[in-house]
Order: structure tokens, then C-alpha cells, then sequence
């Protein structure tokens, strides 16, 4: 399997996950925007609470949970990749 392949399945599986787990993943960024906040004395308050926003309709924009637990739609399977192209001398008129 090649490294494109290999990335492709671990996105939708990373898609699947979050769509079955999306309450836990919500709070956990609550959390984390929380310690992070601290961190930084709340210099960057605005720009974390918009990056969780974003977040969180990214994660509202996956299928439901329902859907991903069924498996309704399984990932395309990827086409084979390209090799390299040929040299100049190899190729047919």
C-alpha cells in the first residue's frame, strides 16, 4: 500500500472516529482551548475560541453518527498511483 493510500484510509477512519465520538471530541477542545488560554494569560483568547468554533462546525459537518456507525459509505478505494514517466528515448512515436 503506498503512503497516499495509507494516508487516505487513516483520514476516514479519523472522519469515522470523530463522527461516532463527537460529544467527547467537543469537550475535549473546551478543555484544551481552556488550558491553553491559561497558558498564554489570555493573549490569544479571540483566536482560540474562533479556532474552536471552526472546529466544531468542521465536526458538526461530518456525517452523523448513525451513518458512520452503519459504515454506509465506505471510503472510494484509491486508483492505482502513476509511475514515473517514461524518458524521452523510451517513448512511442
Amino acid at each position: 500500500m503506498g503512503r497516499l493510500s495509507e494516508a487516505r484510509r487513516l483520514v476516514a477512519k479519523a472522519k469515522e472516529l470523530v463522527a461516532k465520538n463527537d460529544a467527547k471530541v467537543k469537550e475535549t477542545l473546551d478543555k484544551v482551548a481552556g488550558v491553553v488560554d491559561d497558558k498564554t494569560k489570555g493573549r490569544y483568547t479571540d483566536k482560540i475560541e474562533g479556532a474552536v468554533a471552526k472546529t466544531k462546525e468542521a465536526v458538526d459537518k461530518l456525517p452523523d453518527r448513525a451513518s458512520a456507525a452503519e459504515g454506509s459509505e465506505p471510503a472510494p478505494a484509491p486508483g492505482p498511483e502513476p509511475g514515473p514517466e517514461p524518458d524521452a528515448d523510451q517513448r512511442q512515436p
